[in-house]
């Protein structure tokens, strides 16, 4: 059974896609949701974390809009690390004991599938479940 869900989120078209199926999906089978947002070593030196937290904050709310829901309405927790997307992943999912994960694919050619090398990761050292979501704009 399903009781949490995580995104791993990094600000490109693929996360928010992956944001937008996290979102719709946490809601419909009412359960939290754990945005993990990451940032580089030289966004963590150049940027205002608040502005980050902000931009984040809008993502969600405009993924949430996108499938006709309101923020309020869920329960969703942001993160931000500065770790590596897959060691971040890790950490949370076994600290917050994730049943599921969703990420973005940037759609690289591996193994003959057509995973990111980050999602491609996670699916090899989880051991849970991860729900890897296409970009609609590439498989068009």
């Amino acid at each position: 059974m399903i009781r949490s869900m995580a995104v791993a989120f990094d600000q490109s078209d693929e996360a928010h896609e992956a944001l937008s199926v996290a979102i719709d999906l946490s809601h419909r089978l009412e359960i939290p949701l754990i945005v993990i947002h990451f940032v580089g070593l030289l966004e963590v030196a150049n940027k205002d974390s608040s502005s980050d937290m902000d931009a984040i904050q809008e993502a969600v709310a405009q993924a949430s809009r996108k499938i006709g829901l309101l923020v309020n309405d869920l329960s969703i927790e942001l993160r931000t690390l500065s770790s590596s997307p897959v060691e971040g992943v890790v950490m949370t999912v076994e600290e917050e004991n994730i049943d599921l994960v969703v990420v973005g694919s940037r759609g690289h050619a591996i193994d003959e599938s057509l995973l990111g090398s980050t999602s491609h990761q996670l699916i090899e050292h989880l051991g849970r479940p991860v729900l890897v979501v296409p970009n609609r704009k590439k498989a068009r």
